[in-house]
């Protein structure tokens, strides 16, 4: 029977290695892996993330095709740059970040390209369908209260409503990092989702001075849940996998979501450049964007689905704890990894130098 209980590779980023966790690694060693035609090696996350892709993906996988997926835990970019230049790539498919795929030329000389002649993707919308990574699972960045905050009151409704102290009293938290905080000031300055990109970074920081001094800023998303959980913050952005672990393990937590305006962020499947599988492998990340295998991971974990018809087949209750349904409804927006990519380090240096003044 399959396990019904919400994970996400949010709730679980902090376990530890696959062998204390239990985590199955496939039927075969990564020494024999090397040398078998007949395998497939998956790079994740690791934790019960991993575990649930093993019984929602994998197990199927293994048993229609006679191709084994031997699944390791603890994914790094580094560890997939060090087998790209040494020319010992023993990985097939990576789970990647959009920021990984999203710089075309430094991509290039990391991944292989998609060869989507040879994958059935129907379903996943052409923003995910990247040269060099298929889109595989959605994630959202959202603003969530304590309900008890706001007790009889009205609830905060927007990232507007996050900087009115006078109408919604209470502590704020933020991430302390330029990325999503520069988008969220901008919304709540007025700026249309649709026109946020390229960044008004200096606008966005001006904003961020109305309140800066009045913000707990935290740098590890479980923070985020935990402070507004117990009642330390009143409103925080965070991410939506925290909140649904946290209410699936906890129903009666004080928390809830605001979908709008939320900040759609996607993790894509890549085939490391110099992979011995190749084949192997875009088999596997064809498999894995199936409608109705996402339907039914979607189900288990509150993880949202990449391939869109995978909503037809779920439930509105379901539905409407993912943010795939609320990006296609317009409510919330998909993160500009492509403008990212290349500025990434210098905002960090400009955002570090604005909160030291």
């Amino acid at each position: 029977m399959k396990n019904s209980v919400k994970m996400t590779r949010r709730a679980f980023t902090s376990a530890v290695g696959a062998a204390a966790l239990g985590i199955p690694l496939g039927l075969t060693s990564m020494k024999s892996a090397k040398a078998n035609d007949d395998t497939v090696v998956f790079a994740g996350w690791g934790g019960n993330w991993q575990e649930a892709e093993r019984e929602y993906f994998f197990k199927d996988f293994e048993r229609e095709t006679g191709i084994r997926v031997v699944d390791v835990p603890d994914l790094d970019l580094a560890k997939v740059k060090t087998m790209v230049d040494s020319g010992n790539v023993s990985w097939d498919v990576v789970q990647a970040l959009d920021m990984w795929v999203a710089d075309k030329d430094k991509a290039a000389s990391l991944w292989e390209e998609i060869d989507y002649s040879e994958i059935q993707s129907e379903g996943v919308p052409k923003d995910l369908l990247r040269p060099y990574g298929a889109g595989v699972a959605t994630f959202a960045m959202i603003l969530a209260y304590n309900t008890k905050a706001f007790e009889g009151k009205q609830a905060p409704a927007s990232w507007a409503d996050y900087w009115d102290f006078e109408k919604f009293v209470g502590k704020r938290g933020m991430i302390d990092a330029p990325r999503y905080a520069l988008e969220i000031a901008l919304m709540a300055k007025g700026v249309p989702p649709k026109d946020l990109y390229p960044l008004d970074v200096e606008g966005a920081l001006e904003h961020w001075d109305k309140i800066k001094n009045d913000v707990l800023w935290w740098d590890k998303f479980p923070q985020s849940i935990n402070l507004l959980a117990s009642g330390e913050l009143a409103v925080t952005m965070t991410s939506h996998g925290r909140v649904m672990s946290l209410l699936e393990e906890e129903p009666d937590t004080p928390i809830k979501i605001v979908w709008s305006q939320g900040i759609l962020t996607t993790d894509f499947l890549s085939i490391p450049k110099g992979s011995k599988r190749k084949k192997n492998a875009q088999k596997l990340i064809s498999w894995m964007l199936d409608p109705k295998r996402q339907a039914d991971y979607a189900k288990a974990t509150g993880v949202g689905p990449s391939n869109f018809k995978a909503l037809d087949s779920l439930d509105d209750a379901t539905k409407k704890t993912l943010p795939s349904y609320y990006y296609q409804t317009g409510q919330i927006i998909e993160f500009n990894a492509d403008w990212w990519s290349t500025r990434e380090q210098e905002l960090v240096e400009r955002w570090n130098f604005w909160q030291l003044i």
